[in-house]
């Protein structure tokens, strides 16, 4: 199995998918850069192989790794993030509307790209804190308009303490509180987290 790094070919020790990833991430970090995406004969590995790769050679001839330089990528992945709360906006009050007008099963498919999106951002977060080496518990947010200022703690435990809601009243079938959370309890909390977004992003370039 032939195994590229940004074109150049790089040394692994045992023919398999976890040799070869394990190998590509140090020869990216020894050059101040990290792994940004894995293509095998062509064509992009799963998410779920990358991240428990297999110990052998999976039947690929050929892997190539596209690495950057962490901040500008890091920063980019953030803002998109931010922007992508701010779409789901629509969704999010869709689904709320819905809801209060007793049409429920229509309710459920804009309510599951919310879920969706806010799965996606703060798995984008953690990953990003990780790349940049910063606690994002210990990140201060400065106000901005009306959003006041707060930290990266006080965003991560309100979006966990209202997801926990949001997903007890859906079991509980509370549509009314489903409805509530959805049309006011999660504005502010998306506008705090578009602002740990955006700070991050602004930090990010301290990465590289």
């Amino acid at each position: 199995m032939k195994t590229y790094l940004d074109n150049e070919p790089i040394d692994v020790p045992e023919q398999t998918v976890a040799a070869a990833i394990d190998a590509a991430r140090d020869a990216a970090d020894a050059r101040g850069r990290i792994v940004v995406e894995v293509q095998g004969d062509g064509a992009p590995l799963p998410a779920g192989v990358i991240d428990t790769p297999p110990a052998d050679d999976a039947g690929l001839s050929e892997i190539r790794f596209l690495s950057a330089v962490p901040g500008p990528f890091v920063r980019e992945t953030l803002l998109e993030a931010s922007g992508a709360l701010e779409a789901v906006t629509a969704d999010r009050q869709a689904a709320a509307d819905r809801i209060q007008g007793g049409s429920i099963a229509e309710a459920i498919e804009p309510l599951q790209r919310v879920l969706e999106t806010w799965s996606v951002v703060g798995d984008v977060v953690e990953r990003s804190g990780s790349m940049m080496g910063v606690d994002v518990a210990k990140v201060d947010v400065p106000a901005s308009g009306d959003r006041p200022a707060t930290t990266g703690e006080a965003c991560i435990q309100e979006l966990a303490g209202r997801l926990a809601e949001l997903k007890g009243a859906l079991a509980g079938q509370d549509w009314a509180g489903v409805s509530d959370l959805l049309a006011y309890e999660m504005d502010g909390l998306t506008e705090r987290w578009r602002g740990l977004l955006d700070q991050l992003a602004a930090e990010a370039m301290g990465a590289g």
